[in-house]
């Protein structure tokens, strides 16, 4: 029974994780399946390479959007700002409907932002020059909302499927 629980985990936070991702870097900034194809088979291609195929401003992007969801929701009017949110929203969302426990769904939403946190960092040190004013750039209203958003739709997505 714990194994199974401890699978329907792992699966729900795969699940969450490629939901977040995904949403913003085909929604928000527009790629193909065709873009991550390529991207995936170079890195298959040549492992030993690691990172380097990808341009930084490629793989910045997606951690940028999602590191900053209330300033680009409040910036400028394109229906791209609103995307980050929407997809925190949705991963915790899924997350809670496939976990069905409220406080292992919050969990999972702070493993979310811890991720996308970590992403964002990686994402400054493939350019050096980035790494202040990256720093300086992010609010305290960005950073509630990244733990907030999919640990609460988690919490509720949960909730719906516990009874």
């Amino acid at each position: 029974m714990s194994f199974l629980l401890s699978l329907r985990g792992i699966i729900s936070f795969i699940v969450g994780i490629s939901f977040i991702f995904g949403i913003v870097y085909f929604v928000a900034l527009g790629h193909t399946l065709a873009d991550l194809k390529t991207v995936l088979l170079g890195f298959q291609v040549s492992p030993w390479v690691g990172w380097s195929f990808l341009s930084p401003s490629m793989s910045a992007s997606v951690a940028d959007y999602l590191i900053r969801p209330h300033t680009l929701a409040t910036a400028s009017p394109p229906a791209q700002t609103y995307v980050p949110i929407a997809a925190l929203a949705l991963g915790g969302f899924v997350t809670g409907l496939i976990r069905k426990h409220p406080l292992n769904s919050v969990f999972i939403g702070f493993t979310f932002a811890i991720i996308i946190i970590i992403a964002y960092g990686i994402s400054l040190l493939l350019n050096p020059f980035s790494i202040i004013p990256g720093i300086l750039g992010l609010s305290l209203s960005d950073i509630v909302l990244l733990f907030v958003i999919p640990s609460a739709t988690g919490f509720v997505g949960s909730l719906l499927t516990v009874i």
